[in-house]
């Protein structure tokens, strides 16, 4: 278990040793809500019908809002009234999920600059091997202005057909293009390929899935 505080909430990044049905008896202090995740951009209001969606937010302290990975990112982003917790795989990436998730904020007039940012265990780029379409989809996400981080996220491969692609760079530039603070920014080394501790179905084309979550604190 990884977990990361701020003076908003907390974010929990749980690994397989833990499942849904260990959270409530955890953690007995917090109401569980998910989503139906579907590898898109789509925000939602938490609540507790699971509609499908792969980000949504509350403004109640001790909602635990569940995201549940095997080599995708967990975002949890913790602000002054509001928790947003995010399902970020390369296809929300791609999508750019954090920007939606940005625009919501600004219409609760929120700033995301206020806003602490936590990544949880992921696909690295060392694990990361795409075909090259998936790999100039990802590029072509990059925000306008943000081509220099190309070089940066873009790995070569042997085979030309192919490259290895960073994930967490355009995550950066894709937060920064949004408004939020670097220095506010945390990821995760952990890569869930490599470290046998995580589900990853890249590695075992598993069902399996851990369960990370953010709340706000009582006031």
């Amino acid at each position: 278990m990884i977990e990361k505080t701020c003076e908003y909430g907390t974010a929990i990044f749980e690994d397989q040793s833990v499942t849904e049905t260990d959270l409530p008896t955890r953690y007995p202090e917090l109401q569980f809500l998910k989503l139906h995740q579907v590898h898109s951009e789509l925000m939602i209001e938490a609540s507790k019908e699971a509609d499908k969606a792969d980000g949504h937010w509350s403004f109640e302290p001790n909602q635990a809002l569940l995201i549940q990975t095997a080599d995708c990112m967990p975002v949890i982003m913790l602000g002054p009234n509001s928790v947003f917790s995010l399902h970020a795989g390369w296809r929300g990436i791609e999508q750019n999920i954090i920007q939606s998730a940005a625009r919501k904020m600004k219409e609760f007039k929120q700033n995301p600059e206020d806003f602490f940012v936590f990544i949880g265990p992921h696909i690295k780029s060392a694990s990361f091997e795409v075909g090259r379409d998936v790999a100039d989809r990802l590029l072509g996400s990059l925000p306008n202005g943000f081509s220099s981080f190309s070089s940066k996220a873009l790995i070569g491969h042997r085979d030309p057909e192919k490259a290895f692609i960073d994930l967490d760079i355009i995550a950066k530039a894709q937060l920064e293009s949004a408004g939020f603070r670097d220095e506010r920014i945390w990821i995760s080394d952990v890569d869930t390929v490599a470290d046998k501790h995580y589900h990853s179905y890249r590695r075992e084309k598993t069902s399996g899935r851990q369960w990370s979550f953010g709340f706000l604190a009582k006031a």
